[in-house]
Formats: structure tokens, C-alpha cells, sequence
């Protein structure tokens, strides 16, 4: 049971999905190499089509923004518990003064640099088949 698990395990079930936008306006999302089909005009797009070596990379993009964005977070939950259950229960204020600082002033800058990295290049354009 553990080999079928462990051979069923697949790296696209991280990757974020590809939005496409039919040519009447219609708009799905899927991953990367399915088919989809418009529901409104009957249009079939096909991601497999797209360069598998662009779509990993902005994948690892999204990956190393994911990590930025939590890695701060855990390492200071790492530290603040600890000291707020063995040192000073007080502290707990200064925790969530840590976190709302760092939500409000670290995680809107790392948003935007993930932003630019993605849309930095270009679109694919997915013609119907």
C-alpha cells in the first residue's frame, strides 16, 4: 500500500493551475497538460502545448515565494512560543504585535516581488484546436 502511495505521488499536485481565457470570453482554470473545453462555444484548449520548461520555472517561482512567505513565520512561532510558555506569558502581546507587523509590512512586498516574477514573462498564447 505504501508503494502505490508513494508511485501515485505526483509534482504537478503543487503546481498552480493555468487560467485560460476562451476567444468568446469564457474563462477555466486547469493543470498543466489537461485539455479543457469551453462551455459556452465548445473550443478545446490543450495545455500540454505550452513549453514545459516555462512552466516550470514560473512553478518554481510560486514555490520559492510560498516558502518566503511562510519559512519567517515559522521560524518566529519557533522562537515566540517557547519563550512564551517557559519565560513570560506576557509576552503573547508582543507575538501578535510581531505577526501583525510582519503581515502588514513584510508579506505586501513579498507579494508584489512574486507578483513581478510571474507576470514578468510572457503569456502563452493557446490557440483552439
Amino acid at each position: 500500500m505504501a508503494e502505490l502511495a508513494r508511485g501515485a505521488y505526483d509534482q504537478t499536485v503543487l503546481a498552480p493551475p493555468i487560467t485560460l481565457r476562451c476567444e468568446c470570453g469564457a474563462v477555466g482554470r486547469v493543470k498543466y497538460g489537461e485539455r479543457w473545453t469551453c462551455q459556452s462555444c465548445g473550443r478545446v484548449y490543450d495545455t500540454s502545448r505550452i513549453p514545459e520548461g516555462e512552466y516550470r520555472a514560473r512553478t518554481r517561482i510560486v514555490s520559492r515565494y510560498r516558502l518566503v512567505t511562510l519559512g519567517p513565520l515559522a521560524v518566529l512561532a519557533a522562537i515566540m512560543v517557547p519563550v512564551v510558555v517557559f519565560v513570560d506569558p506576557g509576552l503573547i502581546f508582543l507575538m501578535g504585535l510581531m505577526a501583525f507587523a510582519y503581515i502588514l509590512l513584510f508579506l505586501p512586498f513579498v507579494r508584489r516581488r512574486a507578483r513581478r516574477g510571474v507576470t514578468q514573462g510572457r503569456g502563452w498564447d493557446l490557440s483552439a484546436e
